[in-house]
């Protein structure tokens, strides 16, 4: 009997899910175990300091350029001062309150842009012994690594934001506040796979174009991925220090995975 779309689609999220508790096994077959006490000191560093410094930074651009801000919108609407000031603080309120309302999925963004240069070089040891493979480390690659991990992760974590902003919008529609922390959720665990994801990638080499191809093909994987990274990190504490290498482990393996079913030779 062929399956319903509904029925892959679910195969593909609990298959991906899976993946995690294998990762858990490599975790502790390649003793890992430092690795997870590394990004949990950087977790905990950014969660104390991260979204406090971003509020402040926000409230600093507010007070610094709402004046020249207002002169600009000014030229081009034709309204009243007083007017464009009301816009100019909405503005500034709406952006302050998506970034509190969602201020866990903002603060992961920030973790995995902050993170980059560690968990490129963890991604990188996890794919050598993935792959059973013994390349040298190259300084130069590092580098790009890097560079293009980050264009891809503020490009990403750009996209969510807006998507959070759009959602904070709808929620003001009566009932549709019931509607939004599901929408939010998703787009959270899609865009938080696709972070993580990405270091799998680019540590084999993809391109930006075809790493957003990579995404559209593998959609339910991406939000699988970011879902069980978010799972994990509901258990407290513990859960802060081996997230990030849980989820690296487990793109890692979807990959190797996908590669060998597709006969991709990347």
């Amino acid at each position: 009997m062929k399956k319903t779309k509904i029925s892959q689609y679910n195969d593909q999220i609990i298959a991906s899910l899976k993946l995690f508790f294998d990762g858990h096994l490599f975790i502790i077959q390649h003793k890992l175990y430092r690795h997870l006490i590394i990004t949990g000191i950087i977790f905990i560093l950014i969660f104390t300091v991260g979204l406090t410094y971003l509020i402040q930074l926000i409230n600093w651009t507010e007070m610094t350029y709402s004046d020249d801000i207002e002169h600009f919108l000014t030229t081009y609407i034709n309204l009243s001062s007083s007017y464009i000031d009301y816009i100019t603080q909405g503005g500034f309120w709406i952006i302050k309150h998506a970034l509190k309302a969602n201020k866990d999925s903002i603060f992961l963004s920030l973790f995995l842009i902050i993170g980059t240069p560690y968990l490129s070089f963890l991604s990188g040891k996890i794919q050598k012994l993935v792959t059973q493979t013994d390349s040298k480390f190259n300084l130069k690659k590092f580098f790009k690594e890097i560079y293009r991990g980050l264009s891809i992760s503020l490009r990403n974590t750009f996209k969510q934001f807006l998507w959070f902003l759009l959602i904070l919008i709808l929620s003001f529609i009566p009932y549709m506040e019931y509607l939004t922390p599901l929408f939010g959720f998703i787009i959270q665990a899609y865009y938080n796979g696709i972070l993580i994801t990405d270091y799998t990638l680019e540590q084999k080499g993809f391109s930006i174009s075809d790493s957003f191809k990579f995404y559209k093909t593998n959609k339910f994987a991406m939000f699988s991925t970011g879902l069980g990274f978010m799972f994990i990190l509901l258990i407290p504490v513990i859960g802060w220090f081996i997230a990030p290498t849980y989820a690296l482990v487990s793109a890692s393996l979807y990959f190797e995975k996908n590669r060998v079913a597709t006969g991709n030779t990347i």
